[in-house]
């Protein structure tokens, strides 16, 4: 789902897309550029300067049809078709190369979360291990047989295993961004 919200909103694959359709359009227009045209216009005015009377405006007409029929051209059409089609293969292998991006990216962006997850995961359990070790140290101590070391060793622990589990929540709320950004949604509103 995310790949397909990618596809849709990221820049990069739409001008990809449009530069592919941009290609195909050129190359379909070459195709055709060997073939007889026919054209045709008028024009109409009216204008002055004519003898005897020279202020009478006289109205004035010219027509046109033109037929033009290609007879050689040097290979120029072939060779431009030759290369027309070449952009075209050139554009279509650019749009798969950014789906290829885009789809690193996001899996980069899912993977990155789901780490960040397991990591989270882990420190909750870091977490309860300390607090039980810090429990057992503080009785240990509080009956004499334990030493202070240990009580400030347990709570190193629990402190890091803490850290650890704000680092995660970090990552993954920087996670969740990194996806976003690679399925094109829009971060800030």
């Amino acid at each position: 789902a995310e790949l397909k919200k990618a596809y849709e909103n990221r820049p990069e694959i739409k001008m990809a897309r449009d530069a592919e359709t941009t290609a195909t359009l050129q190359q379909r227009l070459i195709e055709r550029g060997n073939m007889p045209s026919l054209g045709v216009g008028a024009q109409v005015g009216a204008k002055n300067g004519y003898l005897p009377n020279l202020a009478q405006i006289k109205p004035n007409t010219v027509g046109v049809v033109q037929l033009s029929v290609p007879i050689y051209d040097g290979n120029k059409n072939k060779n431009q078709r030759v290369e027309a089609l070449a952009n075209s293969r050139s554009a279509v292998a650019r749009t798969q190369d950014t789906q290829e991006q885009i789809r690193a990216d996001v899996r980069q962006a899912a993977n990155n979360m789901e780490f960040s997850q397991a990591r989270y995961d882990n420190a909750q359990q870091q977490i309860a291990q300390a607090t039980d070790a810090l429990t057992r140290a503080q009785g240990r101590y509080r009956y004499g047989v334990g030493q202070n070391l240990d009580v400030l060793d347990a709570e190193t622990q629990l402190a890091q295993a803490r850290l650890a589990r704000a680092q995660a929540m970090y990552n993954y709320t920087l996670g969740q961004y990194q996806l976003k950004r690679a399925t094109g949604e829009q971060i800030w509103k």
